[in-house]
């Protein structure tokens, strides 16, 4: 396809940007993406196109990136920050990148705005055009930077540069925002505050229109030196976009409409109080009033002059919005906590066994007893009588002490293999050749070796292997991975898991006592660390993914005599993520614990409490009372906490497993599902890579 010519896009990685590269693309464009160093540039990528980094605060950065260009797409601008950082990035940035343009004799220049210029509550009218008057009274950082840059493009265009200014309406549609502006306020995750009732029709633009009148603009002479509002019909009220999300996206979800002049009251008593300490205001009286009241912004012009239409009804663009959100909400794992408690009956019978009677295997049966449908049919332990003994209290299993007896006598769809991983790989071959699928106890091997070879077995008798990796399906971590997934925690930079406990303390251990050498888990290549790393290895890579670059570094206390290092740090790093993994023998008190570092707040996920802080920054207070108040909100949530596991523990409802019993559930859900296992046999595989890589960097 011959090129219709060459563009460059500023903030192409963007929402917006992503969405235009690939539009521009498919129509035959050539793009120059422009990006800021560090940027993720993935996607952009995989579309091919040619990807400049540069800064918009320095003019000669911004030079290489306009070689061959006929036209520019602005859409880079700054989002937060002091003053100071959007009248150098957006209005002096705006001006160096046409100034560069004009140099390189660049064709066009289609500079995107917002309708958040305008000053609705001056223009005592509901309906405001092109023409209506800017404000120039209260507003944002963000909407002054704007009207800053529009004046400049105005300068540029007056000056024989061809031009064109989009205000764009608020934008919705995949791979963007969960809650677009104009539609109140968020109270937490499942909870929303609407301003008004409900019935106000919000002036959105779905991206897709966006990038259509931004090709338009590109394209047409009719463009040039003028101004378009960019806004949808307007047939999407707050209430329709609202319970699209609670009706496609979470049920569980509520609104409530607070009416304005109450929202109005508390914000000024609100603007008062932060005065006192001078600091601005997050309820500003104007947005209320957007969000409030009916205000349209008329579209005939874009579509009178560029021929613009919107292409998409609005209900499959909510359709589409919400289809995305869902999506993006439910990855592996991102399960909804409240209905993973509730009690599952499985639409068929299931015969389940047991192979390793020890002390899991109890907490297994517990659970197994609780799911509809499950029948215990057979126990399996070189330990006959262990087998008996939980098979008396257990009901109607068979006892077994070897595996291929029990396999042959029994009809068996599903085995849970809680044995030490010496001799495991045998097991899942027996298992496996019989078309048992099969739940395996952590560690999944001996090492990524044996690990391999039983992927294979189980791919070649079509069976499934999931690994009992329970941590990932604690509650908290089910409620931090929602948090992540809806984007609360913003980028995440950084994750810490620790996982150490002092054997010094309990001399009575079996790892402590005279022959602990002899323990089975000291016969492993990691020896007791690999008995316990499975539990900080999966829920760190879980956040920051598979590592590409291992670090590891043991040291001693001198705690446990029958190993040569008792303290073991490891660095796990890739291409986007670094995290730190802790694994101790010596600490006291215990500790098990994941720290998420995100750039819009930090997540502590306690596995011993079984409970999730969240570490925000609270906006508009001085630092002195923000860094005290952050640390009685988690002194708060840690009393909560306590008190709650006290009157569990008293009614005997408190337990260490209750995300063993959530994954045993997905388990059988995804067997009868057909659908992706809890925690994969790949999970597994990469963690014992991991393993085998640190085993070989310290001296066990």
């Amino acid at each position: 396809m011959e090129s219709k010519g060459k563009v460059l896009i500023t903030g192409a990685a963007g929402f917006v940007g992503t969405h235009l590269v690939k539009l521009l693309k498919d129509k035959g464009y050539s793009v120059v993406a422009m990006v800021r160093e560090n940027t993720d540039t993935a996607y952009l990528k995989s579309l091919g196109v040619d990807i400049k980094k540069a800064d918009l605060r320095i003019k000669e950065s911004l030079v290489p990136a306009f070689e061959g260009i006929d036209a520019v797409v602005h859409l880079a601008t700054t989002m937060k920050g002091p003053w100071t950082e959007y009248e150098e990035s957006t209005i002096n940035g705006t001006r160096r990148l046409l100034e560069v343009a004009e140099e390189q004799g660049t064709k066009k220049f289609v500079f995107i705005s917002s309708i958040a210029v305008y000053d609705v509550m001056l223009s005592n009218s509901n309906e405001i055009t092109e023409d209506s008057p800017l404000n120039t009274r209260d507003a944002s950082n963000y909407e002054r930077s704007k009207i800053e840059a529009e004046k400049v493009v105005k300068e540029f265009a007056e000056k024989g540069v061809n031009c064109s200014i989009l205000r764009s309406g608020v934008i919705y549609g995949p791979k963007g925002p969960v809650f677009p502006p104009r539609l109140g306020f968020g109270a937490g995750s499942n909870r929303y505050l609407a301003i008004g009732d409900g019935k106000n029709r919000i002036p959105f633009i779905y991206i897709h229109h966006l990038t259509e009148a931004i090709r338009l603009a590109l394209e047409s002479d009719q463009s040039s030196r003028e101004i378009f509002n960019v806004v949808d019909d307007q047939d999407v009220s707050q209430d329709d976009y609202l319970n699209a999300y609670r009706q496609q996206v979470n049920s569980g979800f509520r609104t409530f409409h607070i009416p304005f002049k109450v929202m109005k009251v508390f914000g000024k008593v609100v603007a008062f109080l932060l005065d006192l300490l001078k600091r601005p205001t997050p309820i500003r009286e104007a947005y209320l009033y957007l969000c409030a009241h009916q205000v349209n912004y008329p579209n005939t012009k874009l579509k009178e002059k560029l021929g613009w239409n919107p292409s998409t009804k609005p209900q499959e663009a909510l359709q589409a919005t919400m289809a995305d959100i869902k999506e993006r909400g439910s990855r592996h794992r991102a399960l909804d906590l409240r209905k993973a408690r509730l009690p599952l009956s499985l639409q068929r019978p299931m015969n389940v066994a047991l192979v390793g009677c020890g002390v899991i295997a109890k907490t297994h049966l517990d659970i197994l007893k609780k799911i509809g449908n499950v029948h215990i049919v057979a126990l399996c332990d070189t330990n006959i009588e262990a087998a008996r003994d939980l098979a008396k209290q257990y009901g109607s299993a068979s006892a077994y002490d070897s595996v291929e007896e029990m396999l042959d006598k029994q009809k068996i769809d599903a085995v849970h293999i809680l044995t030490p991983p010496q001799g495991r790989k045998e097991i899942v071959q027996k298992v496996a050749e019989k078309g048992c699928h099969i739940l395996l106890e952590k560690p999944m091997a001996l090492n990524a070796e044996d690990a391999r070879e039983m992927i294979a077995i189980a791919d070649k008798n079509n069976v499934q292997i999931c690994l009992g990796h329970n941590h990932l399906f604690d509650p908290p971590m089910l409620k931090a991975r929602q948090l992540i997934a809806q984007g609360a925690v913003g980028k995440i930079v950084h994750a810490e898991s620790w996982y150490g406990f002092n054997l010094g303390a309990n001399l009575s251990s079996r790892y402590m006592t005279p022959g602990a050498e002899q323990h089975w888990s000291m016969h492993l290549p990691g020896k007791l660390y690999q008995n316990l790393i499975s539990h900080p290895i999966s829920v760190l890579t879980d956040v920051i993914g598979a590592p590409e670059d291992i670090q590891a570094v043991g040291l001693s206390a001198n705690v446990v005599k029958s190993m040569k290092t008792d303290e073991l740090k490891v660095l796990l790093k890739n291409k986007k993520h670094a995290g730190v993994l802790t694994l101790s023998l010596a600490v006291n008190p215990r500790y098990q614990f994941l720290n998420i570092y995100g750039t819009n707040m930090c997540l502590y996920v306690d596995f011993l409490n079984k409970t999730l802080i969240k570490h925000a920054t609270p906006k508009g207070i001085p630092k002195a009372i923000s860094r005290a108040l952050m640390s009685i909100i988690a002194g708060c949530v840690m009393i909560y906490a306590t008190f709650r596991n006290i009157v569990k523990v008293v009614f005997k409802k408190f337990t260490y497993f209750d995300g063993t019993e959530i994954l045993i559930k997905e388990f059988y859900k995804q067997l009868i599902a057909g659908g992706v296992m809890p925690v994969t046999a790949q999970e597994g595989l990469e963690s014992m890579i991991i393993m085998d890589e640190i085993w070989k960097q310290i001296d066990i």
